[in-house]
């Protein structure tokens, strides 16, 4: 995973990140060889088309990398996560009232679909679960969460 956040880097950098993460994923998913890694190098490369798609319409991404996040109350009372097709078939579930924090922006431009089955695209968010370190697999759709104040410490 490449130090700075890949919404940030110049137009050099990103591009050398697609084409080597599009490279790993097509050599993972080759046949030529077995890879246990295959689904997260295919993540990686939808990661960087994302980035380089959302630059490409001018738009940024609604959360920042690090940032505190649960579930706004008016969206709804829990939320699933979005499958994308060819990756995980698995679904997490963020609770209300819960604290998360924001690991990776996906923009999606491919198909994807909640646990109703609707399709969905647009920013969604690969969140971290102090609990559960698979819980990062998961994409939850960014518009169903807010951003969480942190409190700073009073000055001494």
């Amino acid at each position: 995973m490449p130090i700075t956040w890949a919404y940030d880097m110049n137009n050099e950098e990103l591009m050398e990140n697609l084409l080597k993460a599009t490279s790993r994923a097509a050599v993972s998913g080759s046949g030529l060889v077995i890879d246990f890694m295959r689904s997260s190098h295919q993540s990686e490369a939808f990661y960087f088309y994302g980035v380089v798609l959302s630059r490409l319409e001018g738009t940024r991404p609604p959360f920042m990398r690090g940032e505190r996040v649960r579930i706004d109350p008016k969206a709804t009372y829990y939320c699933g996560s979005v499958n994308t097709i060819g990756e995980h078939s698995t679904t997490g579930e963020a609770k209300p009232g819960k604290d998360y924090e924001v690991v990776r922006v996906y923009f999606e431009t491919r198909n994807c679909y909640d646990i109703g089955g609707k399709q969905y695209l647009g920013w969604t968010l690969a969140l971290r679960d102090k609990k559960n370190a698979e819980f990062e697999d998961y994409r939850f759709p960014a518009e169903r969460f807010k951003r969480v104040k942190v409190k700073q410490p009073a000055a001494a």
